[in-house]
This record gives structure tokens, C-alpha cells and sequence, in this order.
């Protein structure tokens, strides 16, 4: 079974076109141990039919624990080339520190910065604080939940040269579980709502399978759709994404 979810993936094809979901809670993130540890996930994908679409998808995440504080940083580039001459990138760099406060209870801050020529995104900052909350944290099953909220200020430059400043609250929640000993599931939801102007929502949902290889190697096969209320002038409002490629744990 896990040989043919693995081929299944693999031949799968993927559309790598819409936002990156931020998957900042995912079970290996909620790791306590102590020290630095860390994972790369690189993808590709070549498509030929009326165009040549070549992708790639890279992300990097290194959390560093010592006692009740926690250090994240993920770091990813994506980039697509259509018929050799017309490129596509996009990237962001997140930073995020957290306080275990209590064991159910986590303050946390972060900051982080994007671009993405296609969505017409030159460049956005994010900069916040608020709560992560335990409401599962099992041991023994590696059954995890956890709901945060937070403020964050929002700084946007468009690439038709409009500028953006919002408020937003954050309320995320994140679920992690083993579905077998070599296969565990991982979701993370979002929901972004502008305070000041009410119909402009942005959430966001990802769905993730790792498939254990060996015990450092894994096969993640991801799914995320992301909504955005108020995007840019000819951007449309619903994004999806399938992917897969390979993780590296260290």
C-alpha cells in the first residue's frame, strides 16, 4: 500500500499556481526537543502540452528550542518557466517566536515577508503577536491540536503600483494525527478578516500526507486552496495547489 501511494503521487500531475500556505504548526514544529533541528522539501514538476511548464518548489524550515522558548524560521522559492523564455517566482521568509507559557498556553510574535509576480504581489509584510492554544497534545497516540489568534499589520505593494495597508485578526487551527506507522496526516486552517473593512477576507486551508521512506526521508503529497476577498485588479479570488515531492528531516 504505501509503495503504491508513493507511485500514485510521484505520477501525479501538480498545479503550483496559487499562495503558498505557511504551515507554522505542523507536528514536527509543535517538537519539543531541545536544540536545533530542521527540514527541506524539494519539488519539481515538467509539463508538455500546448506550452513546455517546468516548476520547482523549495522549502526550508529550521526551529531551534531552549527550554520554553522556540525560534522558527521557514524560507521557501518557487519558480516556474513557461516555453524557456517566461519566468514566474515566487518566495517568502518567515520568522516566528514562540513562549510556552503554560502548557496549553503560548505567546507568540512574528514577521515575515513575500512576493509573487503572479498574484501581482511585488513585495507584502506581515508583522504580528497573539496566542497559541494546546487543546490536544497526546504522546502516546501523536494525536495534536492547536488553535492560535492573533493581530497582524499588513503591508502591501501591488505590481499595478497600488499600495495596501490593513489590520487583521488571525485565528488558525492545526491538526496533526497518525493514520498508520509509516503515514500521518497534518491540516492547518486559516481565516484573515480585514477589521476596518469587513468583506475583505482572506483564508486558507492545507492538507498534507507524509509518507514515511526511511527514518529521515519522507514523500509529502499536499493539497491547499486559499481565498482572498480583495486581490489585486485581475487576480482571481480562489486559488488551489496539489503538490508532492520529497522531505529531509535533519
Amino acid at each position: 500500500m504505501r509503495l503504491l501511494i508513493v507511485a500514485v503521487a510521484v505520477l501525479a500531475v501538480h498545479s503550483s499556481f496559487a499562495q503558498q500556505v505557511i504551515h507554522v504548526e505542523n507536528r514536527r514544529l509543535a517538537d519539543t526537543t531541545q536544540g536545533l533541528r530542521g527540514d527541506v522539501t524539494l519539488q519539481a514538476n515538467l509539463v508538455q502540452n500546448l506550452n513546455d511548464i517546468f516548476q520547482t518548489n523549495n522549502l526550508g524550515q529550521l526551529w531551534y528550542n531552549k527550554g520554553r522558548h522556540q525560534l522558527l524560521s521557514i524560507t521557501a522559492f518557487n519558480l516556474t518557466v513557461f516555453n524557456e523564455n517566461r519566468i514566474v517566482n515566487d518566495g517568502f521568509q518567515h520568522f516566528r517566536y514562540t513562549y510556552k507559557l503554560t502548557p496549553k498556553v503560548a505567546p507568540e510574535m512574528f514577521a515575515q515577508v513575500q512576493y509573487n509576480e503572479l498574484l501581482k504581489i511585488g513585495f507584502r509584510s506581515l508583522s504580528g503577536a497573539g496566542a497559541r492554544f494546546t487543546v490536544i497534545d497526546n504522546d502516546s497516540t501523536k494525536s495534536k491540536l492547536f488553535v492560535g489568534l492573533s493581530y497582524i499589520y499588513e503591508y502591501e505593494e501591488e505590481t499595478t503600483g497600488k499600495f495596501v495597508r490593513a489590520h487583521r485578526a488571525n485565528l488558525y487551527v492545526s491538526i496533526g494525527f497518525p493514520i498508520a506507522r509509516w503515514l500521518t496526516f497534518d491540516g492547518i486552517a486559516y481565516f484573515q478578516p480585514n477589521v476596518a473593512v469587513l468583506h475583505d477576507i482572506r483564508s486558507s486551508a492545507e492538507i498534507i500526507l507524509d509518507v514515511t521512506i526511511t527514518r529521515r526521508l519522507s514523500l509529502m503529497i499536499v493539497h491547499s486552496l486559499v481565498y482572498d476577498g480583495e486581490p489585486p485588479e485581475g487576480v482571481r479570488n480562489l486559488f488551489y495547489n496539489f503538490r508532492n515531492g520529497l522531505r529531509y528531516r535533519f
